[in-house]
């Protein structure tokens, strides 16, 4: 799934697929893919107060929550903070929130500045824009783009049940 923490419909969509690794821990397993909409976050300042910068800090974050294990507490303290309290995703806040989710703020600390981290999610802007992807979230079952008719949470599940039985 490719998505952006500024995207109401990727919380939910997240929120969706979380639920359906839970009901089938065995058959099904999510990549996340970071697709700020706002571009690759190359020329963005990370630490600025812009609301422009907050997809890119906060994909920043839970790529390093990801490298300490702690991806879907981060990700889910993200969604919330964002669309439930209203609080904007700049360097201080998401750094707060790294926090509660547990993380080890040395290494959360020198991840997020890091050149790797940039080029990762510089490289996942990318790889949507060689796919032709322009919104989030988008989402694809075993290789296979599932167009917008396709999306329906019932839909998505038959098809994960599907292919699990058939064990593909």
């Amino acid at each position: 799934v490719f998505f952006d923490y500024t995207c109401p419909h990727c919380k939910d969509e997240i929120s969706f697929l979380e639920k359906l690794v839970k009901k089938y821990p065995k058959g099904i397993a999510i990549t996340f893919k970071f697709l700020p909409l706002n571009g690759d976050c190359g020329s963005i300042e990370k630490g600025r107060d812009d609301p422009s910068a907050e997809a890119c800090i906060a994909a920043a974050a839970a790529y390093c929550a990801n490298k300490q294990s702690r991806f879907l507490e981060l990700t889910k303290l993200l969604f919330d903070s964002y669309f439930e309290k209203n609080m904007q995703l700049n360097q201080n806040n998401v750094r707060e929130l790294a926090k509660k989710a547990k993380l080890n703020m040395t290494d959360f600390d020198l991840c997020f500045s890091s050149k790797e981290t940039k080029d990762f999610i510089k490289d996942e802007y990318n790889e949507s824009e060689k796919l032709g992807i322009g919104s989030a979230p988008t989402v694809y079952l075993n290789g296979k783009l599932l167009t917008a008719g396709l999306r329906r949470n019932d839909i998505i599940e038959g098809l994960v049940k599907y292919c699990i039985e058939k064990g593909k």
